[in-house]
């Protein structure tokens, strides 16, 4: 799926009637299943294309490194999904600018590099082996507020001792 992902933001990769071949600009994030952990970051402009880890995703992070403001906190709550718990605020999240662009086309093409059903229940099992998130929220609670799910992992100290 990242190919296919890859390959369908390169104009140039395009064919004659791809209806990307009007986007001039592409960017935001990228869950990829290769990366469960890490938020990817998706830049693109003209025939330049870039995937590139960007950071760990709240869920994966431990709650004492997250932001303390009531404001900030919010937006981090804010982007996790309540009708789908099991992912925290993994998602995509892209914008396409460009003439003339065909939205619903250029959607049947990024849908085209999602998981199928049976790829999606094998991620599901190959991340059952990994590290569980440190972070759920709370969506009962009102407003809904991050809740530690698990301890954070010691840090070691670079001396070693």
């Amino acid at each position: 799926p990242a190919a296919a992902a890859a390959a369908a933001a390169a104009p140039g990769s395009a064919g004659p009637e791809s209806p990307l071949k009007r986007i001039y600009r592409s960017k935001g994030f990228a869950w990829l299943s290769t990366f469960h952990r890490v938020t990817m970051v998706w830049s693109h402009a003209g025939r330049f294309f870039d995937l590139e880890e960007f950071g760990m995703y709240w869920a994966s992070t431990p709650r004492q490194y997250w932001p303390d403001g009531p404001d900030d906190l919010s937006k981090v709550v804010a982007d996790f999904s309540p009708s789908e718990p099991e992912f925290g605020d993994r998602r995509q999240e892209l914008v396409f600018i460009g003439v003339g662009i065909d939205r619903a086309a250029i959607e049947r093409e990024l849908d085209s590099c999602l998981l199928t059903d049976s790829e999606m229940e094998q991620y599901r099992a190959a991340t059952a082996q990994l590290p569980a998130d440190l972070v759920r929220i709370d969506f009962a609670r009102s407003p809904p507020v991050p809740v530690d799910v698990a301890p954070a992992p010691a840090l070691r100290s670079k001396g070693g001792a």
